[in-house]
């Protein structure tokens, strides 16, 4: 006989966002002992905020460039 395993009540963990390659970024299980919910929501914005500057950047120096030949 195989065991089941049930879920009950909800789950432990809530996602906090998805990064642009699809890692989904999760709420801690417990009370933040080190830093507060406040500044890891700052960071992560942050570090989205850089990775859409980085990305227009790219596609600005890809449009930019001309090859003469």
């Amino acid at each position: 006989m195989v065991k089941t395993m049930k879920r009950t009540g909800t789950r432990p963990y809530r996602s906090l966002g998805t990064t642009s390659d699809g890692v989904v970024i999760l709420t801690p299980k417990v009370a933040p002992t080190h830093f507060k919910a406040g500044e890891i929501r700052r960071i992560v914005a942050k570090s989205k905020r850089e990775e859409v500057d980085r990305a227009e950047g790219e596609c600005t120096r890809c449009a930019g460039s001309t090859s003469t030949g």
